[in-house]
């Protein structure tokens, strides 16, 4: 079937930069301190994103790694930041790295991939480019290089030590480690091997490593230098919903004024702009719910929230000696209304009715606004990625009445069907499916006018479906 055709002009997400852009620095919490020396570049990051997305799309191919780009990019430089925080540590503790060993690893590697032209062009494909490639694989041994060194700080145990944690560990280290021509009887009898002592002063060094590294890496945080990811650290900072909210505000104005807005400020706006309506909508529910339980429970909800807690404990002994189910059922369901209203009276019995319905008006005022705009906003965004199967969906789920997204989504839907309707077990449901594309279809398409292209598309994809279902 014939897709309908756009004229738009594909955009990276990302530009190829002649220079190494410096995308973020290390923070020192204690004094807000910006620690420039210590910084993640744009090529190390995205080497390290590309390959992070191999991985996650090795088990999940089906993961829309566009929609989640922001915030996997913000995630894997946050990951590259543990990094920095190690490189700072070893740079006060005056312990130097070997990056000759470093570049001479890096180069040889590079190599052995890049001279091959099967390699080369699947790496390059991959990674973006030969720079970011290059990127995560000296980004691999400088890891592997801090990481040594740093675990060289944690091997001085003792012999003690080392045998009081295989005797605390003993069944497990026993079921691990015996073979059939080698059992142990004892935790003295397992350290007599210096394979296993070693391996067990390697296991406790890690768990050193780690506890410390927990509490160590509190003193910093990273700071974001990269404007494609501006609203996403914003939005990975947030710490309650009144930030969010006015993050959305804010963020909603800057997109409505800007002439070029970036594409991860859009992906990054509809991540926010659903917590919010969420939010607004979650509120609207608890109104229309507090409402209705002062309806059928009167004095209860003049009741403080201990009171109420009060009434509910009684209510569960009786459940305890209720004369049949009927009645049991009944004292559960008060149980779980008066726990409801507990909770509701908490928050909305300080206010006055005029104050619950201009709360209720203001969510729903506020729900219609930003829904709007995320529409808007994902439209803005579907112009450049209009074979984007989940960005589709997500537009047809909030504006069901767009023709032109509603034609993609029924296109999609209707060429996964179509494989399927021979399937015995399944044909009958594929029917149903069809004819409800259909009959959506058939109401749009009666309403295009101005677009005989649409229209035309519309007729064909109709036309092709009742040739199915008949």
């Amino acid at each position: 079937m014939k897709k309908l055709v756009f004229t738009v002009i594909l955009m990276s997400l990302f530009a190829v930069m002649s220079f190494s852009q410096d995308v973020a620095f290390l923070v020192r919490k204690e004094d807000g301190k910006v620690m420039d020396q210590y910084k993640v570049n744009l090529e190390e990051a995205m080497g390290e994103y590309y390959n992070n997305l191999l991985d996650i799309m090795q088990s999940d191919p089906s993961y829309d790694t566009f929609l989640n780009m922001p915030q996997n990019l913000y995630y894997t430089i946050g990951s590259l930041a543990d990094f920095l925080i190690i490189q700072y540590y070893l740079d006060e503790k005056g312990i130097v790295v070997d990056m000759n060993s470093v570049m001479s690893q890096t180069k040889e590697l590079y190599d052995a991939y890049m001279t091959n032209d099967m390699y080369r062009d699947y790496l390059t494909s991959v990674f973006e480019n030969e720079n970011n490639f290059y990127s995560y694989v000296r980004g691999i041994f400088v890891k592997d290089a801090l990481i040594g060194s740093l675990r060289n700080q944690f091997t001085d145990i003792s012999k003690d030590r080392v045998l009081n944690y295989v005797t605390n560990n003993f069944n497990n280290l026993v079921l691990e480690l015996s073979t059939e021509s080698e059992t142990y009887q004892t935790p003295e009898s397992m350290m007599e091997s210096p394979t296993i002592v070693e391996k067990m002063i390697f296991d406790i060094a890690t768990n050193d490593l780690v506890e410390w590294f927990s509490i160590y890496r509190t003193k910093f945080d990273f700071a974001v230098n990269y404007k494609p990811l501006e609203l996403e650290e914003k939005l990975q900072k947030t710490v309650d919903m009144n930030e969010k909210i006015k993050l959305e505000e804010e963020y909603r104005g800057k997109i409505m004024t800007m002439e070029k807005v970036p594409q991860e400020w859009l992906i990054s706006y509809s991540m926010l702009a659903d917590q919010v309506i969420t939010d607004k909508k979650a509120i609207l529910e608890e109104i229309n719910v507090y409402g209705q339980l002062r309806t059928v429970y009167p004095e209860e909800s003049k009741m403080t929230p201990e009171q109420i807690d009060s009434i509910v404990a009684g209510i569960v002994e009786e459940q305890s000696t209720a004369a049949s189910t009927e009645v049991s059922e009944k004292l559960m369901q008060k149980e779980n209304d008066l726990r409801n209203l507990a909770y509701l009276v908490y928050y909305y019995n300080g206010l006055s009715d005029s104050q619950i319905q201009a709360l209720k008006t203001d969510s729903e005022n506020k729900i219609n606004e930003i829904g709007t705009f995320h529409v808007a906003a994902l439209k803005n965004l579907y112009r450049f990625n209009p074979d984007n199967g989940n960005l589709v969906y997500k537009i047809h789920e909030l504006d069901p009445d767009d023709p032109v997204i509603a034609y993609q989504y029924f296109e999609s839907f209707y060429s996964m069907l179509v494989q399927y309707i021979d399937d015995p077990v399944n044909r009958d449901i594929v029917i149903l499916k069809l004819t409800e594309i259909k009959q959506q279809a058939e109401v749009i398409s009666s309403s295009i006018k101005d677009n005989a292209e649409l229209a035309a598309l519309y007729t064909e994809l109709i036309k092709e479906i009742d040739g199915l279902i008949k």
